[in-house]
Protein backbone atom coordinates (compact mmCIF):
# COMPACT_ATOMS: atom_id res chain seq x y z
CA UNK A 1 0.00 0.00 0.00
CA UNK A 2 1.52 3.59 -0.91
CA UNK A 3 1.37 4.64 2.52
CA UNK A 4 3.98 1.66 3.71
CA UNK A 5 6.40 2.92 1.32
CA UNK A 6 5.68 6.54 2.63
CA UNK A 7 6.29 5.39 5.96
CA UNK A 8 10.05 3.90 5.02
CA UNK A 9 10.45 6.93 3.25
CA UNK A 10 9.99 8.87 6.28
CA UNK A 11 11.43 6.23 8.70
CA UNK A 12 14.83 7.11 7.30
CA UNK A 13 14.47 10.29 7.36
CA UNK A 14 13.45 10.31 11.51
CA UNK A 15 16.37 7.84 12.11
CA UNK A 16 18.92 10.50 10.39
CA UNK A 17 17.50 13.18 12.96
CA UNK A 18 17.19 10.84 15.88
CA UNK A 19 21.11 10.34 15.52
CA UNK A 20 21.39 14.09 15.15
CA UNK A 21 19.27 14.62 18.37
CA UNK A 22 21.06 12.06 20.23
CA UNK A 23 24.28 14.06 19.37
CA UNK A 24 22.80 17.10 20.34
CA UNK A 25 21.59 15.91 23.48
CA UNK A 26 25.06 14.23 24.34
CA UNK A 27 26.51 17.76 23.41
CA UNK A 28 24.01 19.59 25.91
CA UNK A 29 25.10 16.75 28.62
CA UNK A 30 28.82 17.73 28.22
CA UNK A 31 28.07 21.29 27.70
CA UNK A 32 30.29 21.30 24.30
CA UNK A 33 27.53 24.41 23.19
CA UNK A 34 30.25 26.03 20.82
CA UNK A 35 28.51 26.14 16.91
CA UNK A 36 31.66 24.92 15.22
CA UNK A 37 31.66 21.53 17.25
CA UNK A 38 27.53 20.56 16.88
CA UNK A 39 25.80 23.03 14.96
CA UNK A 40 22.39 21.41 16.63
CA UNK A 41 23.36 22.74 19.76
CA UNK A 42 22.23 26.55 19.43
CA UNK A 43 19.00 25.15 18.10
CA UNK A 44 18.75 23.33 21.00
CA UNK A 45 19.77 25.97 23.48
CA UNK A 46 17.24 28.68 21.60
CA UNK A 47 14.50 25.70 22.28
CA UNK A 48 15.38 26.13 26.15
CA UNK A 49 15.53 29.96 26.10
CA UNK A 50 11.71 29.64 24.31
CA UNK A 51 10.81 27.25 27.07
CA UNK A 52 11.70 29.24 29.20
CA UNK A 53 10.22 32.56 28.30
CA UNK A 54 7.07 30.32 27.47
CA UNK A 55 6.86 29.54 31.49
CA UNK A 56 7.85 32.53 33.12
CA UNK A 57 5.20 34.09 35.46
CA UNK A 58 3.07 36.75 34.03
CA UNK A 59 2.93 39.85 36.18
CA UNK A 60 0.80 42.21 34.44
CA UNK A 61 -2.79 43.54 36.72
CA UNK A 62 -4.40 44.82 33.30
CA UNK A 63 -5.45 47.56 35.02
CA UNK A 64 -4.37 49.67 32.19
CA UNK A 65 -3.62 49.88 28.01
CA UNK A 66 -0.26 49.91 28.57
CA UNK A 67 -0.31 46.11 30.12
CA UNK A 68 -3.04 44.83 27.21
CA UNK A 69 -0.57 45.79 25.23
CA UNK A 70 2.40 44.39 27.07
CA UNK A 71 -0.21 41.07 27.55
CA UNK A 72 -0.32 40.92 23.99
CA UNK A 73 2.90 41.46 22.57
CA UNK A 74 4.00 38.59 25.58
CA UNK A 75 1.55 36.38 24.23
CA UNK A 76 1.65 36.68 20.31
CA UNK A 77 5.62 36.30 20.93
CA UNK A 78 5.12 32.80 22.82
CA UNK A 79 3.42 31.37 20.17
CA UNK A 80 4.90 32.13 17.03
CA UNK A 81 8.17 30.93 18.51
CA UNK A 82 7.81 27.17 18.23
CA UNK A 83 9.92 24.70 19.50
CA UNK A 84 12.54 23.03 17.02
CA UNK A 85 13.74 19.96 18.80
CA UNK A 86 10.67 18.13 19.39
CA UNK A 87 9.78 17.14 16.39
CA UNK A 88 12.17 16.18 13.09
CA UNK A 89 9.73 16.13 10.17
CA UNK A 90 6.62 17.70 9.90
CA UNK A 91 4.09 17.50 6.85
CA UNK A 92 1.16 19.94 5.97
CA UNK A 93 -1.97 18.02 4.85
CA UNK A 94 -4.51 19.39 3.09
CA UNK A 95 -5.91 22.70 2.03
CA UNK A 96 -7.69 25.15 -0.32
CA UNK A 97 -6.38 27.63 -2.85
CA UNK A 98 -8.24 30.72 -2.00
CA UNK A 99 -7.68 33.35 -4.91
CA UNK A 100 -9.42 36.32 -3.77
CA UNK A 101 -6.67 36.18 -1.01
CA UNK A 102 -4.15 34.33 -2.92
CA UNK A 103 -3.34 31.58 0.35
CA UNK A 104 -3.68 27.97 0.89
CA UNK A 105 -6.72 27.72 3.69
CA UNK A 106 -7.30 24.98 5.82
CA UNK A 107 -4.08 23.09 5.69
CA UNK A 108 -2.85 21.64 9.10
CA UNK A 109 0.89 20.83 9.71
CA UNK A 110 1.19 17.35 11.46
CA UNK A 111 4.07 15.44 13.14
CA UNK A 112 5.21 12.54 11.48
CA UNK A 113 7.24 11.18 14.12
CA UNK A 114 4.21 10.53 15.81
CA UNK A 115 1.45 10.17 13.02
CA UNK A 116 3.57 6.94 11.31
CA UNK A 117 3.38 4.60 13.96
CA UNK A 118 -0.15 4.89 14.26
CA UNK A 119 -1.04 4.38 10.62
CA UNK A 120 1.54 1.79 10.16
CA UNK A 121 -0.06 -0.32 13.00
CA UNK A 122 -3.70 0.40 12.10
CA UNK A 123 -4.58 2.31 15.33
CA UNK A 124 -4.75 5.60 13.71
CA UNK A 125 -7.57 7.56 15.17
CA UNK A 126 -8.29 11.20 14.32
CA UNK A 127 -11.02 13.63 15.47
CA UNK A 128 -11.54 16.88 13.79
CA UNK A 129 -13.85 19.36 14.80
CA UNK A 130 -14.98 22.15 12.12
CA UNK A 131 -14.85 21.04 8.11
CA UNK A 132 -16.92 23.99 6.67
CA UNK A 133 -16.82 23.35 2.88
CA UNK A 134 -13.27 21.95 2.97
CA UNK A 135 -12.82 18.00 3.52
CA UNK A 136 -9.62 17.79 2.14
CA UNK A 137 -7.56 17.22 5.35
CA UNK A 138 -10.31 14.68 6.45
CA UNK A 139 -9.94 13.07 2.96
CA UNK A 140 -6.32 12.51 2.97
CA UNK A 141 -5.81 11.34 6.58
CA UNK A 142 -8.65 8.57 5.37
CA UNK A 143 -6.84 7.41 2.85
CA UNK A 144 -4.12 7.14 5.01
CA UNK A 145 -5.73 4.23 7.12
CA UNK A 146 -6.71 6.86 9.67
CA UNK A 147 -10.16 6.68 11.32
CA UNK A 148 -11.77 9.90 11.16
CA UNK A 149 -14.98 11.18 13.11
CA UNK A 150 -15.66 14.50 11.60
CA UNK A 151 -18.23 16.97 13.55
CA UNK A 152 -19.54 20.14 12.78
CA UNK A 153 -22.65 21.32 12.92
CA UNK A 154 -23.23 23.87 10.21
CA UNK A 155 -22.99 21.46 7.24
CA UNK A 156 -25.02 18.80 5.75
CA UNK A 157 -23.08 15.20 4.58
CA UNK A 158 -23.90 11.52 4.84
CA UNK A 159 -23.04 9.87 8.13
CA UNK A 160 -20.42 7.44 6.68
CA UNK A 161 -18.88 9.92 4.32
CA UNK A 162 -16.20 7.06 3.22
CA UNK A 163 -15.18 4.04 4.43
CA UNK A 164 -13.09 5.65 7.21
CA UNK A 165 -14.66 8.85 8.13
CA UNK A 166 -17.72 9.21 10.24
CA UNK A 167 -19.43 12.51 10.41
CA UNK A 168 -22.23 13.91 13.17
CA UNK A 169 -23.96 17.38 12.73
CA UNK A 170 -22.64 18.17 16.45
CA UNK A 171 -20.36 21.23 17.59
CA UNK A 172 -17.81 21.45 19.79
CA UNK A 173 -18.83 23.74 23.02
CA UNK A 174 -17.63 23.98 26.34
CA UNK A 175 -20.82 21.65 27.77
CA UNK A 176 -23.65 19.95 25.78
CA UNK A 177 -26.85 21.72 25.18
CA UNK A 178 -28.14 23.64 22.09
CA UNK A 179 -27.06 27.25 20.89
CA UNK A 180 -27.37 29.84 18.46
CA UNK A 181 -23.81 30.88 16.20
CA UNK A 182 -22.96 32.76 13.45
CA UNK A 183 -22.67 30.69 10.44
CA UNK A 184 -19.95 32.19 7.76
CA UNK A 185 -20.82 29.80 5.36
CA UNK A 186 -24.20 31.94 4.93
CA UNK A 187 -23.09 35.52 5.28
CA UNK A 188 -23.17 35.16 9.31
CA UNK A 189 -26.82 33.94 9.33
CA UNK A 190 -27.87 33.03 12.98
CA UNK A 191 -28.31 29.40 13.26
CA UNK A 192 -29.30 27.09 16.05
CA UNK A 193 -27.16 24.34 17.42
CA UNK A 194 -26.87 21.25 18.54
CA UNK A 195 -23.22 21.04 21.10
CA UNK A 196 -21.85 18.32 23.18
CA UNK A 197 -18.44 18.75 25.55
CA UNK A 198 -15.26 17.00 24.53
CA UNK A 199 -15.87 14.62 27.69
CA UNK A 200 -19.36 13.81 26.13
CA UNK A 201 -18.17 12.96 22.64
CA UNK A 202 -15.11 10.88 23.62
CA UNK A 203 -17.85 8.96 26.09
CA UNK A 204 -20.22 8.66 23.31
CA UNK A 205 -17.92 6.84 21.26
CA UNK A 206 -16.00 4.99 23.96
CA UNK A 207 -12.91 7.18 23.16
CA UNK A 208 -12.26 8.08 26.82
CA UNK A 209 -9.41 6.17 27.59
CA UNK A 210 -8.42 5.84 23.44
CA UNK A 211 -4.68 7.20 22.08
CA UNK A 212 -5.98 10.13 19.54
CA UNK A 213 -3.35 10.29 16.96
CA UNK A 214 -4.53 13.95 16.00
CA UNK A 215 -6.92 16.13 17.32
CA UNK A 216 -8.05 19.01 14.95
CA UNK A 217 -9.44 22.11 16.36
CA UNK A 218 -11.08 24.80 14.06
CA UNK A 219 -14.57 25.80 15.36
CA UNK A 220 -14.55 29.65 15.01
CA UNK A 221 -14.29 31.07 18.67
CA UNK A 222 -15.88 28.33 20.28
CA UNK A 223 -12.34 27.15 21.27
CA UNK A 224 -11.41 29.99 23.63
CA UNK A 225 -13.71 28.95 26.24
CA UNK A 226 -13.22 25.29 25.55
CA UNK A 227 -9.27 24.98 25.52
CA UNK A 228 -8.70 26.29 29.21
CA UNK A 229 -11.15 23.74 30.46
CA UNK A 230 -9.72 20.96 27.94
CA UNK A 231 -6.67 21.49 29.45
CA UNK A 232 -7.38 22.26 33.43
CA UNK A 233 -9.43 18.91 33.22
CA UNK A 234 -6.51 16.48 31.94
CA UNK A 235 -8.70 15.30 29.20
CA UNK A 236 -6.39 15.39 26.55
CA UNK A 237 -3.95 13.66 28.03
CA UNK A 238 -4.14 10.54 25.09
CA UNK A 239 -4.27 13.12 22.58
CA UNK A 240 -1.07 12.86 20.93
CA UNK A 241 -1.32 15.92 18.34
CA UNK A 242 -3.79 19.13 19.22
CA UNK A 243 -3.81 21.13 15.70
CA UNK A 244 -5.85 24.30 16.87
CA UNK A 245 -6.61 27.25 15.37
CA UNK A 246 -7.49 30.29 17.48
CA UNK A 247 -9.81 32.92 16.72
CA UNK A 248 -8.68 36.10 18.45
CA UNK A 249 -10.13 39.17 15.86
CA UNK A 250 -12.40 41.80 16.64
CA UNK A 251 -15.12 39.89 14.17
CA UNK A 252 -15.08 37.17 16.95
CA UNK A 253 -14.97 38.76 20.49
CA UNK A 254 -16.05 42.27 19.14
CA UNK A 255 -13.73 44.04 21.54
CA UNK A 256 -10.14 44.78 22.16
CA UNK A 257 -11.02 44.17 26.22
CA UNK A 258 -12.47 40.36 25.46
CA UNK A 259 -9.55 39.70 23.28
CA UNK A 260 -6.92 40.34 26.28
CA UNK A 261 -9.25 38.60 28.71
CA UNK A 262 -9.19 35.69 27.03
CA UNK A 263 -5.61 36.33 26.21
CA UNK A 264 -4.12 35.98 29.42
CA UNK A 265 -6.30 32.69 29.64
CA UNK A 266 -4.57 31.41 27.01
CA UNK A 267 -1.33 31.77 28.13
CA UNK A 268 -2.16 30.41 31.24
CA UNK A 269 -3.19 27.31 29.61
CA UNK A 270 -0.31 26.73 27.46
CA UNK A 271 2.13 27.12 30.40
CA UNK A 272 -0.23 24.48 31.67
CA UNK A 273 -0.36 22.38 28.53
CA UNK A 274 3.42 22.47 28.68
CA UNK A 275 4.24 21.11 32.20
CA UNK A 276 1.80 18.22 31.75
CA UNK A 277 4.23 17.66 28.80
CA UNK A 278 2.78 19.19 25.24
CA UNK A 279 5.51 20.81 23.34
CA UNK A 280 4.32 23.83 20.81
CA UNK A 281 5.87 22.63 17.83
CA UNK A 282 4.32 24.41 14.97
CA UNK A 283 2.58 28.14 14.12
CA UNK A 284 0.87 29.37 10.88
CA UNK A 285 -0.57 32.34 10.55
CA UNK A 286 -4.41 32.47 8.66
CA UNK A 287 -2.49 34.35 5.60
CA UNK A 288 -6.00 35.41 3.91
CA UNK A 289 -7.03 37.38 7.42
CA UNK A 290 -3.88 38.87 8.09
CA UNK A 291 -3.71 41.48 10.62
CA UNK A 292 -6.67 42.78 10.07
CA UNK A 293 -8.25 41.19 12.65
CA UNK A 294 -6.53 43.02 15.50
CA UNK A 295 -7.31 46.10 16.67
CA UNK A 296 -3.62 47.51 15.95
CA UNK A 297 -3.14 45.55 13.03
CA UNK A 298 -0.16 44.27 14.44
CA UNK A 299 -0.60 40.68 15.12
CA UNK A 300 -2.51 37.66 13.15
CA UNK A 301 -5.45 37.20 15.35
CA UNK A 302 -6.20 33.88 13.75
CA UNK A 303 -3.29 31.50 13.71
CA UNK A 304 -3.03 27.36 13.86
CA UNK A 305 -0.47 26.14 16.15
CA UNK A 306 0.31 21.98 17.16
CA UNK A 307 1.27 20.42 20.40
CA UNK A 308 2.91 17.20 20.54
CA UNK A 309 2.75 15.16 23.72
CA UNK A 310 5.45 13.73 25.46
CA UNK A 311 3.38 11.39 27.21
CA UNK A 312 1.90 9.37 24.54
Amino acid sequence: MWYGRYSLFLFSLLFYHSISLDSLEKCNQNKDTKVGKNPLASLFRQDKEREAYLLEQVGFNFQSAIDGKRLKSRFYRTVSSPLQTYCQVSSLFGGKWLGNCGALDGSKYICMDKFLPGVDNGTCLVYSFGIGDDWSFEDLLAESNCKVHAYDPTIESPSKRSKNIYFYKIGLAVKSGKSVIKNNLKNNAELKTKNKSLKDILSSNNDSSTIITYMKVDVEGSELKAFPTWVSSGILKNVQQLGIEFHLGLATLETDGKVISHILELLKSIQELHKQGFRLVSYSPNECVGKTQDKEQRYYAYFDVVFVNLNV
